[in-house]
């Protein structure tokens, strides 16, 4: 891709380049095109690290969108979940909106997130997700919620932490964020040698489509059709009492209900809106 757009990188902000031109360079010579796009899609999750030119935060930041023609949705519903997680006290890094523009001049909008595995010099916090620390393969068999309570019970040792990994739980199943395999769940390690749980990431809407039409984890034996009893007998096991499991899914259910208008103020179409709203007003907790 780099080596297609060389000739222009100083002139053009952003490359295109079709699949059967990628597929001659790349020297791939099937006509079956699902493993290049699976790759390009995977492609727009690669970090980028940058510095606001106009901030006087020093810390450093991804973007989410390399390839943004690769890109089936632009970032504003990703941006639209992020926000909505900080309102259900969910622990997030900080995440900006940001326009860009393609060579066609079509407005696009870029999720960014400001990298929590960075202290603000760029020094490496060192960082091991659910599925490094538990050898688990997130590929090919889904793993369960309980793994990732027992390992905060092992690493972080802090009740508050076991409410915070409720608080995403619940946020993923009210906003079908299907995506929520094992390696979307981290720790980190302070100088001091203490584990603490990382803040969320890679929270956004699921199509319901291949393989997220359930979610990439269980919880009580169950990958989707979650009842609020799947919910009490979890948190029982680990000390969580029914008032605070309600209480979230109390706050949750509350928040959810402001995304028509935050995606009506970024200008999403009605129809997709609806699309959204409708899928989402499915998904019942009781």
């Amino acid at each position: 891709l780099l080596y297609f757009a060389y000739e222009e990188l100083t002139k053009n902000e952003t490359h295109k380049i079709s699949f059967a031109e990628l597929s001659k360079l790349s020297g791939y010579n099937s006509n079956d095109y699902f493993p290049l796009k699976a790759a390009l899609l995977k492609l727009i999750r690669t970090p980028i690290e940058y510095n606001l030119l106009d901030s006087v935060d020093s810390g450093q930041w991804t973007i989410s969108s390399l390839l943004s023609s690769a890109k089936a949705k632009n970032g504003i519903l990703e941006y639209v979940y992020s926000c909505c997680a900080r309102m259900c006290k969910i622990d997030m890094p900080e995440t900006k909106l940001i326009k860009s523009k393609d060579r066609t001049g079509k407005i696009l909008s870029l999720f960014a997130v400001k990298r929590f595995d960075r202290t603000d010099d760029g020094k490496r916090i060192h960082t091991h997700t659910l599925t490094s620390v538990s050898h688990f393969d997130f590929k090919t068999l889904r793993q369960p919620y309980e793994d990732l309570l027992r390992r905060i019970e092992i690493f972080v040792k802090d009740k508050s932490a076991l409410e915070q990994a409720f608080r995403r739980i619940i946020f993923n199943i009210a906003f079908n964020n299907c995506d929520d395999h094992s390696k979307n769940h981290s720790f980190l390690m302070l100088d001091s040698g203490v584990w603490k749980l990382a803040p969320a990431y890679d929270l956004t809407y699921s199509t319901g489509k291949g393989k997220t039409n359930t979610h990439s984890m269980t919880l009580n034996g169950k990958n989707s059709n979650f009842t609020i009893n799947d919910l009490f007998e979890t948190a029982k096991k680990f000390g969580m009492n029914k008032d605070k499991i309600n209480a979230i899914i109390k706050d949750t259910l509350k928040v959810r209900k402001k995304i028509p208008d935050m995606l009506q103020e970024y200008n999403i179409p009605d129809k997709r809106i609806a699309e959204v709203i409708t899928e989402l007003n499915e998904i019942q907790i009781t």
